[in-house]
């Protein structure tokens, strides 16, 4: 396990000493666990090579950006250029079979978002890794942090929320879930399933991220919470993190298959 120490808000794990995604070894930066942008406040030192930090920031811009700018305007989430910060926010309105959008200003905007939840385990836990289809039971629910009613116009219908990019999301998930198992666990002490999906060799998230088919406890006043659990099934033992965002608001979890752990021991049955 790396120690961890604490800095103000800030959570700096011992330098990693490679990439963390390709085991590079030079010109190495520091990674966060989980997104700056999304308030994430534990640091890797020395463990995202370049090539490989353009990569994640990609799929985190495309979720910080694109899905998520709404609530990180609304409610301050850090950002490297805050005088880039939007002034107004659009939001789509329906008025019988049109729609239209219009601009709030930040106080106004409800910063309302959507994220996809999920009912099925991840396919590895199941034995069903390969079987590559969509889960049947992905849904997405919306989340109005402050009163949606209030913030739209009277002769709307209905407001609309913005697109979830759903393969951006997950690949943030997974890497989420892969760095947060090297801080805690250590380098090489699992051998991992999560780089094709977070460098993009693959679009396909559902062999190893699903339900974790019970309620986690959560930090009620973070962003995320996260925790690592060991799982064996008849064929192999695994790696696992629980992953929930933003439990303040109920936010979805996710059990998210990291690595294959060694058998140590025969099982029994």
């Amino acid at each position: 396990m790396l120690p961890i120490r604490k800095t103000e808000k800030r959570l700096i794990c011992r330098p990693v000493g490679r990439c963390i995604y390709c085991g590079a070894t030079d010109n190495l930066s520091m990674e966060h666990v989980a997104p700056y942008a999304l308030g994430g406040t534990m640091e890797l030192p020395e463990a995202s090579c370049p090539t490989c930090a353009r990569i994640t920031s990609l799929f985190e811009m495309k979720v910080a950006r694109d899905m998520m700018l709404a609530p990180r305007t609304k409610f301050g989430a850090p950002t490297r250029n805050p005088k880039n910060r939007p002034k107004t926010l659009a939001l789509e309105v329906r008025k019988g079979d049109r729609s239209e959008k219009i601009e709030l200003s930040v106080e106004d905007h409800p910063g309302s978002f959507a994220l996809p939840e999920l009912q099925e385990p991840p396919r590895y836990l199941a034995g069903l890794e390969g079987l590559h289809r969509l889960p049947s039971t992905i849904s997405f629910r919306v989340f109005h942090p402050s009163d949606l009613k209030e913030r739209i116009p009277a002769e709307a219908d209905q407001a609309m929320v913005g697109r979830v990019e759903v393969t951006a999301y997950f690949r943030m998930i997974a890497k989420i879930a892969h760095a947060f198992a090297i801080a805690t666990r250590g380098h090489g002490s699992f051998d991992p399933l999560l780089l094709p999906l977070i460098l993009g060799e693959t679009k396909i998230w559902v062999d190893v991220i699903g339900s974790p088919q019970r309620a986690m406890p959560g930090n009620e006043k973070g962003e995320f919470s996260i925790q690592t659990l060991t799982l064996r099934t008849a064929r192999a033992a695994f790696l696992a993190c629980d992953v929930t965002i933003f439990p303040v608001w109920n936010g979805p979890s996710y059990r998210v298959v990291v690595g294959r752990l060694p058998l140590l021991a025969p099982l029994e049955g």
